[in-house]
């Protein structure tokens, strides 16, 4: 767990390929130069380890959100808004539990981006399943916009609120919980009120020119939020 922890915070600051093991081992306390090899045998292991301790919580939250949903449906003028609050507050839970002294968002940010890593294979269809069953219902509220222009726009949610995140976490660093809790619960509802805003907005934007088969498969195309 030490080296785990030292692991999600050097590359939450430093980035995967910023950070060597030596460091790591460094940051942990750890004297046994082959400690991180045995628990943890590739950078790809080390990632999914912390995946595994802070998006499978959030995962499982969310599933019990949207179950809850479904059983009792918010007036159809709410729903949007309880979906995407569904996707956005969960996220927010480490930040929440660690009272601002958290690293995971700017991991995961930081994760997202970078080349060295094989973050994408190790989240589908694992740690994804809650935005899998969220997307769907989501697109049911702004039928208003193609399949191809609802899945870019829920891409971008998904994508923006990981930065966003990211930086609530950063501005909590430092600072004293009992102000920064209601300044981020805040931030919180206006990124919602932002997410909506885009989800409801009317469809202007011209794509880039390409053939009609593409157009097609492009409107037809399954969602992948490990993509994103």
């Amino acid at each position: 767990m030490k080296l785990l922890l030292a692991a999600e915070r050097l590359f939450a600051l430093h980035g995967p390929a910023g950070t060597s093991s030596r460091a790591i081992m460094t940051e942990a306390g750890q004297r046994n130069a082959s400690a991180i090899n045995y628990y943890f045998p590739t950078r790809d292991a080390l990632i999914e380890a912390i995946c595994e301790l802070r998006m499978e919580p959030i995962n499982r939250a969310r599933i019990e959100r949207v179950a809850q949903y479904l059983s009792d449906k918010p007036a159809p003028a709410d729903r949007l808004r309880a979906l995407i609050a569904i996707l956005c507050e969960p996220a927010l839970a480490p930040i929440i539990e660690a009272k601002g002294k958290s690293y995971f968002r700017r991991f995961l940010a930081q994760a997202i981006n970078n080349p060295s890593s094989n973050f994408h294979a190790i989240v589908r269809d694992r740690f994804d399943t809650s935005i899998r069953q969220l997307v769907p219902l989501i697109r049911d509220e702004v039928a208003h916009l193609p399949r191809a222009i609802a899945n870019k726009r829920i891409s971008m949610m998904i994508r923006t609120s990981s930065y966003m995140s990211a930086h609530f976490e950063a501005q909590s660093e430092g600072r004293p919980w009992s102000t920064r809790r209601d300044e981020l619960d805040f931030e919180l509802e206006l990124l919602i009120d932002e997410y909506v805003g885009l989800m409801q907005g009317p469809h202007t934007a011209v794509g880039p020119a390409r053939s009609r088969a593409l157009r097609r498969y492009a409107e037809a195309q399954a969602f992948d939020p490990a993509l994103s």
